[in-house]
């Protein structure tokens, strides 16, 4: 269920995201802000990492300026857009190699979707993850497979994870089978949070 809420106001999110086209609606980015902001209080530095750049971007890194948040990204034009407006973001660039339509093959072949990430994302604990790229609004797109995938592998025992586009059938599937229907904390809109328990 959701915490109780701390900060930001409503308001307050209202004018940031109309002023930088964020497209998560208020309530979906209060949740997230107050699992972080609780997190930061509890623990004082948050590790956050971001499946993808966009006009949010610079919501979740002063949300999180106390912590450390890290951006993967797979569009090399959100990556150079990113650098340049806000050269203070640490970016991951990554390619994923795969298509939406691929995705009931994937679905039955997980192995196919393990890479070798690189040593600073497994060995860290992350606090919160949110997921909401990269694009799978197509067959043609790369779709959220293996970023929902990996945040599985990623996350801890004291993990939030966050996962945008819920209502979409890839992403569904995709958190039922590796995030777990159990582990769902609250909807919100398009956005599940859920929390992680590995046994």
């Amino acid at each position: 269920m959701p915490i109780a809420s701390h900060f930001p106001y409503p308001y307050f999110l209202e004018k940031m995201r109309s002023f930088c086209k964020i497209q998560l609606s208020v309530e979906e980015l209060k949740l997230i802000a107050d699992v972080v902001k609780h997190k930061e209080r509890k623990n004082s530095k948050v590790r956050f990492l971001i499946f993808g750049t966009g006009h949010d971007s610079k919501f979740w890194y002063l949300l999180n300026k106390k912590g450390e948040t890290l951006f993967v990204e797979d569009n090399l034009e959100w990556v150079e857009i990113a650098k340049s407006i806000y050269p203070y973001l640490n970016i991951l660039p990554v390619s994923y190699g795969t298509f939406r339509a691929e995705w009931q093959k994937l679905l039955l072949n997980p192995n196919c979707l393990r890479e070798q990430l690189p040593d600073f994302l497994l060995n860290k604990d992350w606090d919160v993850i949110l997921v909401d790229a990269p694009d799978g609004s197509s067959d043609s797109a790369p779709g959220r497979m293996k970023s929902i995938f990996w945040s599985s592998i990623l996350a801890s025992q004291n993990t939030d994870v966050f996962v945008h586009d819920c209502n979409r059938e890839v992403e569904k599937n995709y958190c039922d089978r590796f995030l777990g229907i159990d582990n769902i904390n609250a909807t919100v809109q398009r956005l599940r949070w859920y929390k992680i328990n590995h046994n």
